[in-house]
């Protein structure tokens, strides 16, 4: 399972590497199919997906820090919204940072998150931004 987490997240020559947080919900929707239900109950209990201090997109244009962790829900972190990216790709900063817990605005998910350059990758629309 962990070779299916790493390949799938990796970029191949045939195709991109897909989001982590894709790849963690095709493994949970593969338990008891392709996995052992016990090793995926064990595998997310220790992958965070967006572990604290990652900078995210999210699907309302606000960018934030991963502030904690979800433990029961590791795709819906805490997050400190810090600014807003506009359609262009251009960023404003907000005049006062916010929290969000995406375990209660289910209305709103995380789009993105940064690249090792600290760029901001916007999965769904494939832009790239810089704060």
């Amino acid at each position: 399972m962990v070779d299916v987490f790493e390949s799938m997240t990796s970029d191949m020559p045939y195709r991109k590497a897909l989001f982590p947080s894709e790849v963690y919900e095709y493994i949970m929707s593969q338990s008891g199919r392709l996995f052992d239900p016990d090793i995926v109950k064990v595998f997310s209990n220790k992958i965070v997906i967006y572990p604290s201090g990652t900078s995210v997109i999210l699907s309302n244009n606000l960018i934030g820090v991963v502030k904690s962790v979800n433990i029961s829900y590791p795709l819906r972190p805490i997050v400190r919204v810090f600014a807003k990216m506009t359609d262009d790709g251009s960023v404003t900063y907000l005049e006062r940072d916010m929290e969000i817990d995406l375990l209660r605005a289910l209305d709103i998910v995380i789009v993105g998150s940064t690249d090792l350059s600290g760029n901001i990758i916007d999965y769904e629309r494939d832009i790239s931004v810089s704060y």
